[in-house]
């Protein structure tokens, strides 16, 4: 569980315990996966939902679901596939991220994306994990993205 200075936001693991019923980020698809899909994922095993609220509060306010992924070696480009085997690439799926519309703009949604990346930092610590890719829900929400360099994980320590 991860604990946030400010608004004293709580990201944890989904549970039966969060409400999940009127949370509405403006994308139905998003809002709808989260009431209706994600503990489906969950107890099939196909992703994590992480949910944030308010410290002593069940109400969820954004969330975000990992699940690990390959990448073909032929869809990398030419710079990140140099050096590497001619064989799929393990990377973290980084396949949601939604922020409630009473939350948006106090940050949370930077909050709960570099959540989300220290757990892929971990995991890399533990199995082989070469990037984090992220599956941006439509055209507006992939020209939000930073644009950062892909680079290699790096292991704390």
């Amino acid at each position: 569980m991860a604990e946030f200075p400010g608004d004293d936001w709580i990201i944890e693991r989904l549970g039966s315990n969060h409400d999940r019923s009127l949370f509405n980020c403006g994308n139905h698809v998003l809002s709808d996966w989260l009431k209706l899909r994600a503990s489906q994922f969950e107890k099939r095993d196909l992703a994590r939902t992480y949910v944030a609220t308010r410290r002593g509060e069940t109400v969820v306010l954004g969330y975000y679901a990992i699940s690990n992924h390959r990448v073909t070696h032929k869809a990398l480009p030419a710079d990140q596939a140099k050096g590497l085997p001619r064989l799929d690439v393990p990377v973290v799926l980084l396949g949601r991220l939604a922020v409630d519309g009473s939350a948006k703009g106090r940050g949370l949604g930077s909050l709960l994306l570099i959540d989300a990346l220290r757990r892929a930092e971990y995991l890399s610590g533990q199995v082989g994990i070469r990037a984090v890719e992220v599956d941006a829900v439509d055209e507006a929400a992939s020209e939000k993205r930073t644009d950062i360099a892909p680079r290699k994980l790096r292991r704390g320590g």
